[in-house]
């Protein structure tokens, strides 16, 4: 029972601490995918595939909508089968089906907006619940008159995905109103995320905090281990 408890402790502190170096609160949200979910399938070699333009609810952007767009590259086994995005009830969705490569996309466009905060917020941040490593995601961002594109980007797993703002040169972030992501991966992939927003990037605790937290994590389990013996 006393190792039960002294092992179910350290799940308990090791599961916390994962969850602060992941966590971040969004600053300015752009889409939190509460809205009524809304679905793309593209089944046709290298057809989009286009849903409907949609208001997106959970935002702290001014007439906000959220186009979604599918393409299927490759076909697969059956023509049942191709690439899909879905957002809505708490997240964003992707998908190829096997045997398929594809692209999946969403598309933002809103009122001129200081994406920046005044000047206190720096990444675009994504957080991601589930990811295939083999999905990469290209992000546009747009003033009306310039558009900055990055490179296609792996993600390194769950967590909070981020791009800095002032990595997209030429466009003016405290006017911004267009955003696009871009998805694609190898065959089979899936990804899900819970929010698109700008904040400040995660940050992790220095090596030696690290140390003096797992020392104080340690010695307060085993002064437990005692008292319990």
């Amino acid at each position: 029972m006393n190792n039960f408890k002294l092992s179910t402790l350290g799940l308990l502190a090791a599961g916390g601490l994962a969850f602060s170096l992941q966590a971040s609160s969004a600053a300015l949200m752009i889409d939190d995918f509460l809205d009524p979910g809304s679905y793309v399938k593209s089944f046709s070699s290298t057809m989009a595939t286009t849903g409907a333009i949609n208001l997106v609810n959970g935002t702290d952007l001014t007439g906000a909508t959220r186009e979604l767009q599918a393409t299927s590259l490759t076909g697969g086994v059956s023509s049942a089968l191709g690439t899909s995005i879905f957002a809505g009830e708490g997240f964003l969705s992707i998908s190829n089906d096997t045997g398929v490569t594809g692209t999946a996309s969403a598309i933002y466009n809103f009122s001129d907006t200081d994406l920046t905060g005044g000047g206190i917020l720096t990444a675009l941040l994504l957080d991601v619940e589930s990811i295939d490593l083999s999905t990469q995601v290209k992000i546009s961002l747009g003033d009306g008159t310039n558009t900055s594109v990055s490179d296609y980007q792996s993600f390194d797993g769950p967590g909070t995905f981020f791009n800095l703002l002032s990595g997209f040169g030429g466009v003016d972030v405290a006017s911004a109103n267009y955003i696009r992501l871009d998805f694609k991966g190898a065959t089979a992939w899936d990804g899900r995320f819970t929010f698109l927003a700008t904040n400040e990037p995660p940050t992790i605790p220095e090596p030696a905090t690290l140390g003096l937290f797992g020392i104080g994590l340690l010695g307060f389990a085993a002064s437990r281990f005692r008292k319990a013996a």
